[in-house]
């Protein structure tokens, strides 16, 4: 598991799952955007947060069962999710 100012992401390779629960900050999506000025960065309240955590728990093989789970999602007023 790791975490990093990036959006929530899951990724399967050679048998492991990684889970990254993304940022517990504000974020944009810049591909989804044409522009964004320092002007437009201002209000918080205009940007969506994300709030996600991993939970982890044995299964009767005695193996972990792993998922990425939202405590809290908002859209921001101006920059959706």
């Amino acid at each position: 598991m790791f975490g990093h100012t990036h959006q929530p992401d899951e990724l399967d390779e050679d048998g492991k799952r990684y889970f990254n629960p993304g940022s517990w900050t504000r974020y944009l999506q810049m591909e989804k955007l044409n522009k964004v000025t320092l002007h437009d960065l201002k209000n918080e309240q205009d940007f969506p947060y994300q709030l996600n955590w991993v939970r982890v728990e044995p299964v009767s093989s005695g193996a972990l069962k792993a998922e990425l789970r939202c405590f809290e999602q908002k859209d921001g007023a101006r920059f959706k999710v």
